[in-house]
């Protein structure tokens, strides 16, 4: 669609930008009150590839195939001119396939069709409309009509404006433009939701129903008992397990399973369940998405024991406790730990390729090695009883491991549920889940600045014993989803 292709140089600048890099979430020390007055900037976050689908379905209703999107990068590195046009031939096949609402439109009737392109754009930019932006969208309508003929159906030229939407900034970066309560109602939605605000909360936000704490935190309440709520818990869950984007990970052959997209997305969609049940229907705490039961076969306990993280956790010749111990030292525990030295490798003597304990025996003899491994191959090994594709070993398996240096977990473990038992009770790992939440909702990771205001959610987290319902209204309610009001001059 040549509409579309107009709209490359501009998309291209757009999709270039990112953020500045800081620290990530961690527990530092509080910092003294100069500190706390300094905070880092959001970046500009591009949508997902999830939140792209369930906005188009939402604002179009049209599917949308995430497998032909570019993979989501989790660093917003610049993207390539190819991952540029695939998103362009994305915006290009949905065009082709929306029918907008338009059927009362004669085809002559330009007004009829400009005032579903300002309600539309309206939606797809989430917030306001600048006259400029609206005036660009109706000429480009008004071409395609012309280009089609004075008697052609009136929705030819409503599809081009909407495929120029779609290639917009305004629609691809989740926060531009727009009032402050506009932006305000973009996070929250994004993060409770994981799509866009609907007309709604958009006209709620802009009367006030956002503004302040307590009102945020009764608006968000609302917002976790309505359906779409379903969908934003299921992707945090997933983003914060990092197990998003199943399609990237590369699984060996000799598994005897190929990971495609349908299998990819149905492990994902797995997680997005389990989690969604969870935490929107049953006890929703910290403890109950480590400890509940997984739906599948005896032996199998909490989120961490599901397929789709244990095979993003392996290696491409099946499990890897290496991997595995450093997922929950990093994204349970908030422990930050350096890569493998350059160019460093360790050869597996002959007969200890299937035998995870003597592999990792030879990490602990290794000096260069030797520091790191301590911490990661005795967590890992808790997951030995799961293959690289996240399926039970049969017979008898060693999973005995042990988790070290830690603020209140330490101890030994055996078995996976084991180790989600002790993390489940543990207060570090529970400050974890709050930083790591928080640097979702914010859109970058936290910095020592930030401490002023995770401190007050840590410990409301931890006096609601882990309630993950109760941080989610938190989190909408703090300024890591909502922008202080400009003070009155």
């Amino acid at each position: 669609m040549i509409v579309v292709r107009a709209a490359l140089p501009i998309a291209l600048a757009a999709l270039a930008c990112r953020g500045a890099e800081s620290p990530g979430p961690g527990a530092p020390d509080v910092p003294d009150a100069a500190r706390c007055a300094v905070r880092a900037p959001a970046t500009l976050r591009r949508l997902s590839r999830g939140e792209y689908a369930r906005t188009v379905d939402a604002l179009l209703r049209v599917p949308v195939d995430v497998g032909r999107l570019p993979h989501d990068d989790p660093t917003d590195a610049p993207w390539s001119g190819a991952e540029v046009t695939a998103w362009l031939d994305g915006a290009s096949d949905v065009a082709d396939r929306v029918a907008p609402d338009v059927s009362g439109c004669a085809p002559a009737d330009a007004r009829c069709v400009d005032a579903w392109i300002e309600r539309t754009a309206r939606l797809a930019f989430r917030g306001p409309v600048p006259p400029e932006e609206l005036r660009a969208l109706r000429a480009i309508a008004a071409e395609a009509r012309q280009g089609a003929g004075a008697a052609a159906d009136p929705s030819g030229g409503a599809r081009a404006a909407a495929a120029a939407m779609l290639v917009s900034p305004r629609f691809l970066l989740r926060e531009t433009g727009g009032d402050r309560r506009a932006r305000d109602a973009s996070r929250v939605a994004f993060l409770l939701w994981g799509s866009a605000p609907d007309g709604a909360l958009l006209d709620a936000a802009a009367r006030g129903a956002l503004d302040g704490a307590s009102a945020a935190a009764d608006a968000a309440r609302a917002m976790l008992r309505d359906p779409r709520a379903r969908a934003g818990v299921g992707a945090l869950v997933v983003t914060w397990l990092g197990v998003d984007d199943l399609h990237a990970v590369r699984v060996d052959a000799r598994e005897g399973i190929r990971l495609d997209a349908a299998r990819a997305d149905a492990l994902r969609r797995e997680v997005e369940a389990f989690a969604a049940r969870t935490v929107l229907d049953g006890e929703g705490t910290l403890g109950a998405l480590l400890r509940d039961p997984a739906p599948r076969e005896e032996g199998r306990a909490g989120v961490l024991t599901l397929p789709a993280v244990l095979l993003r956790y392996a290696s491409t010749t099946g499990a890897s406790a290496v991997a595995r111990g450093r997922f929950v030292r990093e994204r349970l525990l908030c422990q930050t730990l350096p890569s493998p030295p350059p160019g460093l490798a360790v050869a597996l003597a002959a007969g200890d390729d299937g035998d995870a304990r003597l592999r990792l025996a030879r990490h602990a003899a290794d000096p260069a090695c030797a520091g790191c491994h301590r911490l990661l191959d005795p967590v890992g090994l808790a997951f030995e009883r799961f293959d690289g594709l996240g399926r039970l070993r049969p017979g008898a398996v060693d999973a005995r491991g042990e988790l070290t240096r830690t603020l209140d977990a330490d101890g030994p473990v055996d078995g996976a549920p084991s180790l989600a038992a002790r993390l489940a009770a543990s207060r570090q790992a529970r400050e974890c889940v709050v930083d790591r939440w928080a640097a979702l909702a914010a859109g970058r990771p936290m910095t020592r600045g930030d401490e002023c205001a995770l401190a007050p959610l840590r410990a409301r987290f931890e006096a609601s014993g882990g309630d993950l319902r109760a941080l989610l209204v938190d989190l909408a309610a703090s300024p890591f989803a909502l922008e202080a009001p400009a003070e009155a001059p």
